[in-house]
């Protein structure tokens, strides 16, 4: 997670907001889908990313929290 958040240059907050009104697993990899430039609207990659973190949108969020003391900004 904390390679694909550097290699998109997008900070924790931002991958929060695109997040934050998803309420269930399919809510989140449509949001995180569409919201991620270089993801191009692939819904199966979102999915792996989603389900990298526990499948839900809880685990996502805590997922992001965790990558605080990995990323470099």
């Amino acid at each position: 997670m904390a390679t694909a958040i550097a290699d998109e240059k997008i900070a924790r907050k931002d991958l929060s907001n695109i997040a934050q009104s998803s309420q269930t697993r399919a809510e989140l990899v449509e949001a995180l889908a569409k919201g991620i430039p270089t993801l191009r609207g692939d819904r199966k990659e979102a999915a792996e990313i989603v389900d990298g973190c526990g499948g839900t949108a809880d685990g996502f969020q805590k997922c992001i929290s965790q990558q605080d003391d990995l990323l470099p900004w």
